[in-house]
């Protein structure tokens, strides 16, 4: 459920982001598209991919501490751009840090799993 949530909130996301990058207007005010679709389905895409990351039951066997650390390198990545957009300053620490931690994210190990010793087999 949270796997399909978090999909279309980021393909609203990406939707909205593309048209404001291209400046089609489609009758909603730019104001409105970029608050709402670029930062609100943003954020609920990110909320929901966190969550489906503990809560979806074909995801059970994923290192969540990796993907959480990503995620946050994401978030980071997404706020610099949104500051890029805004022409605020420190985008390029936000663009660069955020793709580092995401980097980094990935050679995290996973944990090792414990196996239950069958009573046959543990030395008495």
């Amino acid at each position: 459920m949270w796997g399909k949530i978090s999909l279309t909130a980021f393909f609203i996301s990406l939707l909205s982001l593309t048209l404001l990058s291209l400046g089609i207007y489609v009758g909603i005010p730019y104001w409105l598209l970029f608050y709402v679709g670029v930062i609100a389905f943003g954020i609920l895409g990110f909320i929901s991919s966190i969550l489906s990351n503990f809560f979806d039951k074909r995801k059970r066997k994923i290192n969540k501490m990796q993907s959480i650390i990503f995620y946050v390198g994401m978030i980071l990545v997404f706020a610099g751009l949104m500051f890029r957009f805004m022409h605020w300053p420190f985008q390029r620490i936000l663009l660069f840090a955020g793709i580092g931690v995401s980097t980094i994210s990935f050679f995290i190990p996973k944990p090792k799993e414990e196996t239950k010793d069958e009573l046959l087999d543990s030395d008495l």
